[in-house]
């Protein structure tokens, strides 16, 4: 099966660190990860760079799923009270992932993205590969918050990147830059 354009576009998301770190320039320590002076953000234990538009909160507190509890992780970033920048991750039981339906796995994260923020669907919902491994892109609106994200299934890790804002969507250059700069570092390349 040939890869749809989108597949292609949004394909290229490991780096090892080496490429991940050595991209930018002036790093310094922050709240649980690293920042480089061009605003790229580095989470050693997340696994991922992603470039916010400021420094990032990082916290981390376990939640109850239906296979008990799983540690989530935020990095959030909010230039209003209006507007945030995230990024979550949650690692899952390996055997579960392996028996869980995939598709069916990124869709259940997805509705837990758009109900506590009041919204019931999506506008818009894309299915893609990111190396090999399950994707989704989605848009969502409720009476006042509007959302765009994508979740991505890494053997057993959750990743939610995403844009959620009042009033309005998110501008479509916003959505690209900060989904755009998002890397999975895969230590093993």
């Amino acid at each position: 099966m040939a890869c749809s354009e989108a597949e292609e576009k949004k394909g290229e998301g490991f780096l090892s660190e080496e490429e991940a770190l050595g991209a930018h320039k002036g790093w310094e320590d922050i709240n649980a990860g690293v920042i480089s002076a061009d605003g790229a953000f580095y989470s050693e234990d997340g696994l991922f760079m992603v470039e916010f538009p400021g420094t990032p909160e990082h916290t981390s507190k376990l939640v109850e799923t239906e296979l008990g509890k799983v540690q989530t992780n935020s990095y959030i970033y909010s230039p209003s009270i209006t507007e945030g920048y995230m990024v979550f991750y949650s690692d899952y039981p390996t055997e579960y992932v392996r028996k869980m339906d995939k598709r069916s796995m990124l869709l259940n994260a997805m509705e837990g993205a758009l109900k506590p923020i009041g919204i019931d669907g999506t506008e818009r919902m894309e299915e893609f590969q990111l190396n090999g491994n399950p994707a989704v892109e989605f848009m969502g609106q409720g009476e006042h918050m509007h959302i765009a994200g994508r979740l991505y299934l890494i053997e057993n890790r959750l990743y939610q990147v995403s844009i959620i804002r009042d009033g309005s969507y998110p501008s479509t250059e916003a959505i690209d830059k900060f989904f755009d700069s998002f890397y999975i570092v895969d230590v093993k390349l």
